[in-house]
């Protein structure tokens, strides 16, 4: 009980820590001018994860898709880290999707003039890979309140790829 209290408190923590990390112009409230989220399927769910950061802002393509692929990550390890009586397919579904998340940080890091079309596709398919493994976990649960923690990785998950593809062209 006190440990999936301190992993809500954790989860919540984080999406705190991600939005305060995204606070150069950030769009809020009314949202009068275009932002990183507008472009995605979902764009409230995408603001309200605190993903959204103006096309103003400095900070760019880069540092918008990276900031939701390490959402995504922490979100994932945290939720790992309280699945102790899922399945072991489970627990390695979600490692797995760890591993696709971390490579395709790194592969945002890599990306320049010569190899972008690959990286770009590389990361893509390794969001997308961390997906269905998310996904594929999700669906082996009984649990109501696990299967609830794992729905939410999956929608940052989710947010971070539609930020991917709406921001391919500027991670030059």
């Amino acid at each position: 009980m006190a440990r999936d209290m301190t992993t809500k408190i954790s989860l919540q923590l984080l999406i705190t820590l991600v939005s305060l990390a995204c606070l150069v112009n950030i769009s809020l409230g009314g949202r009068d001018e275009p932002t990183s989220c507008d472009k995605t399927k979902d764009p409230e769910s995408c603001h309200a994860k605190g993903l959204s950061v103006s096309n103003k802002a400095q900070a760019g393509p880069r540092v918008t898709v990276r900031n939701a692929l390490n959402a995504a990550i922490t979100a994932a390890k945290s939720a790992s880290a309280s699945l102790s009586s899922a399945s072991p397919d489970c627990k390695a579904e979600m490692s797995s999707s760890q591993e696709s998340l971390s490579k395709s940080i790194a592969e945002v890091d890599k990306i320049n003039a010569s190899n972008a079309a690959m990286s770009v596709s590389n990361i893509k398919t390794w969001v997308s890979a961390a997906l269905t493994s998310q996904t594929t976990c999700s669906d082996g649960l009984t649990q109501p309140a696990a299967k609830a923690q794992i729905q939410k990785v999956i929608q940052l998950t989710k947010s971070a790829l539609a930020l991917v593809n709406s921001n391919s062209s500027g991670l030059l």
